[in-house]
């Protein structure tokens, strides 16, 4: 053990006596190049100007090499780090893009002043259409008129439908709306006026023009010395009225009345002059000459004069 520190000893103080003797190195003078700074941006941290000897390998962060880095890796990351800017307020770079019912839009696109970071530009869904409002009002057909369907459209943009054509209906079946009146002799008539149940829509009313008497004559009835005779008329029987005129104008009323009134036509009945044969008067009649008080026997079968009660049906006033 002794043996082995002695020897110790003798290496060292041999060690010391080869420094002793050595002679002093010059002053070292620092030759360093530099690396320049990195500059931040907004998302990238930077890293400062550092200089470099590679005559003693050492790193500085001046140029006049008195501030020494140790560790280069070390310093990067703590005192000559240049921390990242972050972005500007942003601004718009795009405007935003209205969506409408039938299109997409699109947000706006925002971004930084400094780089050309951005953001948003995001598409936005088509919106649809609202539910439909009327904007214009359905037109009713009529039986001669098509009518359309309502128009409705969208109150956000300017979309329709509707505004469809309606055929028009038609008249339907005609029903009476005023019965016929049948003309006379002496009145007009009127067919029946039908019309549409829909509308005011008619047709007949056609006038019937009256077709005047048509009258049969009665002859006029003499009158006879005893019994009263009647005079002509006209009977129309399509409308059982009787006329004492054939042109139809003078309408008799009652005829049996008229028959002993106005038409009537009184019996001859003349007074017997007694200066005339045969009548009271003058020469005796003859019995031999009919009429007298001798001569041919009177015949049954005729009436006697001043017989009043007995009138030939040939010669009588009609009912």
């Amino acid at each position: 053990m002794k043996r082995i520190l002695t020897l110790v000893l003798v290496l060292m103080l041999v060690l010391l006596v080869a420094v002793a003797c050595k002679e002093p190195e010059a002053p070292h003078t620092h030759s360093a190049t530099k690396t320049e700074q990195v500059n931040a941006t907004c998302t990238a941290s930077g890293v400062k100007a550092y200089w470099y000897c590679e005559g003693c390998t050492t790193y500085f962060s001046d140029e006049a090499c008195t501030a020494k880095i140790d560790s280069i890796d070390a310093w990067k990351a703590a005192d000559g780090k240049i921390a990242a800017l972050g972005h500007t307020t942003l601004v718009e770079k795009t405007a935003a893009v209205a969506a409408t019912c039938t299109t997409a839009g699109k947000t706006a696109v925002m971004g930084c002043e400094r780089c050309d970071y951005t953001e948003g530009g995001a598409e936005v869904a088509a919106l649809g259409h609202t539910a439909l409002v009327e904007k214009t009002p359905a037109v009713a057909a009529t039986c001669t008129t098509a009518g359309k369907t309502a128009v409705m459209g969208c109150e956000r943009c300017d979309y329709t439908e509707g505004g469809a054509e309606v055929a028009a209906l038609g008249h339907t079946a005609l029903v009476e709306k005023s019965p016929a009146v049948a003309a006379t002799c002496t009145t007009d008539g009127k067919t029946a006026v039908m019309g549409c149940e829909r509308c005011d829509y008619t047709e007949g009313g056609v006038v019937q023009p009256a077709f005047g008497h048509s009258a049969t004559k009665t002859a006029q009835v003499d009158a006879t010395a005893t019994t009263d005779g009647v005079k002509a008329y006209w009977s129309c029987p399509a409308c059982n009225t009787h006329f004492s005129d054939e042109a139809c104008t003078a309408e008799i009323e009652d005829l049996d009345a008229w028959k002993i009134g106005d038409g009537k036509i009184p019996a001859t009945g003349t007074t017997p002059d007694p200066d005339q044969p045969g009548e009271g008067g003058g020469e005796t009649p003859d019995p031999d000459q009919p009429g007298g008080e001798g001569g041919e026997t009177p015949d049954p079968d005729l009436p006697a004069a001043g017989d009043d009660d007995i009138v030939n049906d040939e010669f009588a006033p009609a009912a």
